[in-house]
């Protein structure tokens, strides 16, 4: 990662509020699912094992569902407040 690009995101992080973060990590885990579901199937269709990225997506989805989780929370503590 370059210092430019580091110094960007470490900014953007100051900027963010709690929730802004969550939906960001919510949407970020989303791509990775994603992208990792559609590498299975064309690792599939080349008729390659795909046993360990399986996993991995294992892991990913179960990272989004803590993410899905603790974005709710935040959403709600946020009406609480509001």
């Amino acid at each position: 990662m370059s210092r430019e690009r580091l110094e960007r995101d470490t900014e953007l992080l100051r900027r963010e509020s709690h929730l802004e973060q969550a939906r960001r990590h919510v949407a970020e885990s989303e791509q990775r699912v994603t992208h990792q579901a559609a590498l299975i199937e064309r690792l599939r269709d080349q008729g390659k094992d795909t046993s360990k990225a399986e996993k991995l997506l294992a892991v990913f989805e179960a990272t989004l569902a803590a993410m899905r989780e603790h974005l709710a929370s935040k959403e709600k503590e946020g009406r609480k407040r509001g």
